[in-house]
């Protein structure tokens, strides 16, 4: 198991893009704070819960302690800003990203529990993406948990949410890498008070047509397939613990703009 000194050090050498500009209206907003002690503009709670990280829609069930969802927050968060910057820097796939993403959370006090994959090609004219991803939360998750889950909500009852929201425009934005969208949605949860676990799948849809809104795209004249990967990981919740305070301080200055709450 990787040491807390030599995690400490992975996290604070990770090279990231810049930071988004933040406007002078934000800040006043926002008060005085310095940026290192900011936390994402979120408020964790000890309910089930799901929040848009970049472009992963992430889901705590209520099992899962509140003190530590910042935590994992930011580590999803730091995984993605890395991979992105990683593909960028090295002209990367897709896969490289999903590998570059995996190997953060390795490092950051996450265990490798096992991993799937599969392919669907999509054959039924004007299935819209994210009715097509319903099922493949089911096989992941199981039945049981993933109709409970407030994802497969979210999902069912997306055509009634704006297009706008702030959540959405973030998961379209960050879901657009080259020539393929690319996603996840993770689900967390810690049984019996048992170590976090992490299930998530990343998505990548692959298209003949451009895609700006990726979970509004209706397959309509378009062939596609829609590849999906599973990654399931327990927390080392010591080593995460040792890490806090580097992880939030990396991406302090990205939190705000990067993890948004999910209403519904």
């Amino acid at each position: 198991m990787i040491s807390s000194e030599k995690a400490r050090n992975f996290v604070e050498g990770l090279p990231l893009e810049k930071p988004p500009q933040v406007t002078r209206s934000v800040k006043a907003a926002r008060g005085t704070r310095a940026a290192e002690t900011e936390q994402p503009e979120v408020t964790f709670r000890n309910d089930g819960q799901a929040l848009a990280v970049g472009s992963q829609i992430a889901e705590f069930a209520e099992n899962v302690p509140v003190k530590i969802r910042p935590a994992i927050s930011n580590s999803i968060l730091l995984a993605q800003l890395a991979a992105n910057k990683a593909v960028k820097d090295n002209a990367g796939t897709s896969a490289a990203w999903r590998e570059s993403y995996r190997n953060v959370l390795l490092n950051t006090g996450w265990l490798f529990e096992g991993s799937s994959m599969g392919m669907e090609e999509i054959k039924q004219d004007g299935l819209e993406v994210h009715k097509a991803i319903i099922p493949v939360l089911a096989a992941v998750l199981g039945p049981a948990v993933a109709a409970a889950a407030i994802v497969t909500t979210v999902l069912k009852g997306l055509q009634s949410m704006n297009e706008d929201a702030p959540w959405i425009t973030l998961f379209n934005r960050e879901s657009r890498r080259a020539k393929v969208s690319q996603f996840q949605i993770g689900y967390v949860q810690a049984p019996n008070a048992a170590a976090p676990k992490m299930s998530t799948i990343f998505f990548e849809l692959e298209v003949t047509k451009n895609v700006t809104q990726v979970l509004f795209f209706k397959f309509s004249g378009a062939k596609g397939s829609l590849f999906y990967s599973n990654t399931d990981l327990s927390l080392n919740s010591s080593l995460a613990g040792d890490l806090g305070d580097a992880v939030r301080k990396k991406v302090a200055a990205y939190a705000s703009t990067f993890i948004q709450e999910i209403q519904i």
